[in-house]
């Protein structure tokens, strides 16, 4: 999976609350496989440049939480024991259940320092947030995250978004409006799956 795309998710995950009327979907191999090819389709169009070739590509929680449950290579991936998104009407949330102590293991020099100091052991962090996009580009906005019971200031989140994705080989920040790979114009939410639009 791409790096941008893993960062979304990775982001959405990590910085989107889990109400008590969050949809359960199936997990199987078979959805993961069905995001699979989605994403392969994504990233092979090429829109002409004399064309109007649209593409729009339907993409269900199921598909994507079986994926990420059984599908992705995430470096983080041991660390992550639950990593869950739920789509509603133009509004991501996510759930990530993440091991610190395994997470200062593998990225020991990509963590921000003060996350590394501060917490250990395994805690659950919830968020919320909106995709913004159109014209090719796009961007994150948080609007609430948790840790364990408590909420954290947005702020907090946005630095260490930021902190982390200063360590990647290509920069890329999703709280900030960058252009969207792929020919995506935009994305779009809604109840159980998102549409992609190139």
């Amino acid at each position: 999976m791409p790096l941008i795309g893993i960062l979304i998710l990775f982001l959405l995950s990590w910085t989107i609350p889990a109400h008590p009327d969050t949809r359960t979907h199936s997990i199987s191999e078979e959805a993961a496989e069905r995001f699979g090819q989605k994403l392969k389709d994504i990233q092979d169009f090429a829109p002409q440049e004399e064309s109007d070739r649209e593409q729009a590509t339907r993409i269900t929680e199921e598909e994507i939480n079986s994926y990420l449950s059984m599908g992705s290579n995430l470096k983080y991936q041991t660390c992550l024991r639950t990593l869950k998104m739920t789509f509603k009407q133009d509004i991501l949330e996510g759930l990530a259940s993440v091991d610190f102590d395994c997470l200062k293991e593998i990225s020991s020099t990509s963590i921000p320092k003060y996350i590394s100091l501060l917490f250990s052991g395994t805690h659950v962090i919830t968020g919320r947030g909106k995709i913004l996009s159109g014209d090719g580009e796009g961007r994150v906005q948080l609007e609430q995250a948790r840790f364990d019971n408590s909420r954290l200031p947005n702020f907090l989140i946005e630095e260490a978004v930021e902190a982390v994705c200063e360590t990647q080989k290509s920069f890329f920040n999703p709280l900030q409006p960058s252009p969207l790979p792929y020919s995506i114009k935009r994305i779009t939410v809604h109840p159980g799956y998102i549409m992609v639009y190139q």
